[in-house]
């Protein structure tokens, strides 16, 4: 009976392992000769390196989570058709139905509603409330002319899954609803299938915790070795106030560990796993020390330096010291990975390398702001509002949501309230740029305090509101309906009052988009105008000692790449004289 329950197990792993539903994260695992081997065997096994939880566990829950739905769009203006029989328009009758809208088909054949299919990813360690990014497509046999204006009644978001030829649906993920924001306006195309396709920014609602753990490998599951990895995580990992702190790992069965979200990792939820794999399992105070004086050395070489800053992370304060000294290395990578691991242990010292990291090297610079972005001391405070005067546009608007990711009441971030979006206006130094943001949450963000619009003709939000000069240091901004009163503002050529007054006679953040976009394009704004310049993970770092011409043998792939769903940039803007740059290393530099 014994061994059927391992052959069990066995085939269970397997079977999950080829599915894809235990991603195997980066790094090596040690391997282990022979089946039933207990703790103790395992241990001797290891007594040159000491046994980590890596080797005895994979992770499970860390992959993005696909949930779909088919999903009813209104507000289109005669832009939406009827959708054909099929089992889409089934499938959302059946919707309507459980949320008893009265007389489904006749709202289906309006020529302002139009069926879509909706689709997100649920980020790993998502918990019940948070929100996230969705995007809405048109059916491939669909008659809409466009989405433009259109707004998705709420849907329920469903895992979906092909089991023996029939599609099968799981219990209720999230719901997603609100403004469809199509693709054209961010890539400035008139192509058919950026007006059938778009995005709702923030538009997703988990109604789940993402549930996230280590699966104990098969020859060496038992309630022992589960005790002992839940007993050496928490010894490293605890979150709750001093009174009432609790551990992170929670020993379900005898191969199986449920890890909770540290709020720390919140952004970087890779470097989280990668961290506590890195935990050793059994270890004394002198033989912790031993490691600690072999790490230091491997720290200072540029390609060890990132497997050695983990496992000094791992360790936790103690590690402190060591990795300091990393940041007085001559070498950029020694000093990065040092930087980043004494962020994620919040000791000050980190910040001021992370932010000079952060601007001088892009293939550093998402996870320098993610990390800065952990950070509960003040210098990491000091650090990211530096980062809004360097002559990156990406860094500037990247540390500008990590600054918000620390604390989004906090005055300099907070903004104001338009219609469907925040404006932000913030000091700088250097050019100034106008930013409009594609995930997360609709926002504007404008670098540079002394702006204006000033249109020698006509200017359009949309098809509906129009903006022209009107005497003297005078906007009129009108907004004309068929069978409904004009409405009409006369505000400052100031752009927060140009903003808002686009935002009070009806416009959005889509209307606000299409009158910069066309500004910029006429030159009645002094100023850069970005859509999407964020910074992204995955990038390259090659090495100084690199030819001219780098290969695959220099390419160093930056720790943690994390997929980014909707990656779609423009440049807006003239070029001519000072004004954008696309530098070398793909970003929207501004040069003053």
């Amino acid at each position: 009976m014994r061994k059927s329950r391992q052959r069990n197990r066995n085939s269970w792993i397997s079977v999950l392992l080829i599915a894809g539903l235990l991603p195997i994260s980066s790094g090596c695992w040690k391997p282990f000769v022979g089946s039933g081997a207990d703790l103790g065997e395992a241990i001797s096994e290891q007594e040159e390196q000491p046994l980590t939880i890596g080797d005895l566990a994979v992770p499970i829950g860390v992959n993005h989570l696909k949930v779909e739905s088919v999903a009813l769009v209104t507000g289109l203006n005669g832009s939406g058709s009827n959708p054909p029989p099929g089992m889409q328009r089934a499938t959302l009758l059946d919707e309507m139905k459980s949320h008893e809208v009265e007389n489904p088909n006749n709202l289906l054949a309006s020529a302002n509603t139009a069926l879509v299919l909706v689709r997100a990813y649920m980020p790993p360690g998502v918990q019940k409330g948070d929100r996230f990014d969705i995007e809405v497509i048109s059916p491939s046999n669909s008659s809409n002319a466009t989405l433009s204006s259109g707004w998705l009644m709420r849907s329920r978001l469903r895992e979906v899954a092909l089991v023996n030829h029939a599609i099968h649906s799981g219990h209720v993920a999230a719901l997603a609803e609100g403004p469809i924001l199509i693709h054209a306006l961010f890539r400035g195309s008139d192509d058919d299938t950026d007006n059938m396709s778009g995005l709702v920014l923030g538009g997703g609602l988990s109604r789940m915790d993402r549930p996230m753990g280590l699966v104990v490998r098969s020859q060496h599951s038992s309630v022992k070795t589960s005790s002992r990895v839940g007993t050496a995580i928490n010894e490293r990992f605890h979150i709750g106030r001093r009174i009432s702190q609790k551990g992170v790992a929670t020993p379900m069965r005898d191969n199986y560990i449920e890890i909770t979200l540290h709020p720390r990792y919140k952004k970087n939820v890779a470097r989280y796993i990668q961290v506590i794999r890195h935990i050793v399992l059994v270890e004394s105070p002198g033989d912790r020390l031993r490691r600690v004086e072999l790490l230091e050395r491997k720290l200072l070489e540029p390609t060890t330096a990132a497997e050695a800053a983990l496992q000094l992370e791992a360790i936790g304060q103690l590690a402190a010291p060591v990795l300091k000294q990393g940041l007085s290395s001559a070498d950029h990578e020694v000093q990065f990975y040092s930087a980043e691991a004494l962020a994620y242990l919040d000791e000050p010292a980190a910040a001021a390398a992370l932010a000079r990291l952060a601007s001088q090297h892009h293939a550093f610079r998402w996870h320098a702001l993610a990390a800065l972005a952990s950070m509960d001391h003040v210098a990491a405070l000091d650090a990211l509002s530096a980062l809004l005067d360097v002559p990156s546009a990406e860094t500037r608007f990247g540390a500008f949501r990590a600054l918000q990711a620390r604390n989004s009441a906090a005055p300099l971030v907070q903004g104001n309230a338009m219609s469907d979006f925040t404006f932000h206006q913030l000091p700088t130094t250097q050019s100034p740029v106008v930013h409009f943001s594609v995930s997360d949450t609709a926002k504007m963000v404008v670098f540079g305090m002394e702006l204006e619009m000033r249109p020698t003709n006509f200017l359009y939000a949309g098809k509906e509101i129009l903006i022209r000069p009107s005497g003297e240091d005078q906007l009129q901004v009108s907004r004309f309906v068929p069978g409904q009163p004009d409405r009409v503002i006369r505000c400052s050529p100031a752009l927060v009052d140009v903003v808002d007054a686009i935002s009070k006679v009806g416009g959005g953040y889509a209307e606000v988009l299409q009158c910069f976009h066309q500004a910029s394009s006429n030159g009645a704004i002094d100023a850069s105008v970005l859509v999407g310049a964020r910074p992204r993970p995955g990038r390259s770092y090659y090495r100084e000692d690199s030819s001219q011409q780098p290969d695959s043998s220099t390419d160093i792939q930056v720790l943690n790449p994390l997929p980014d769903l909707f990656t779609n940039r423009l440049l807006w803007g003239r070029d001519t004289g000072p004004g954008t740059d696309q530098s070398a290393d793909g970003n929207d530099t501004i040069r003053p």
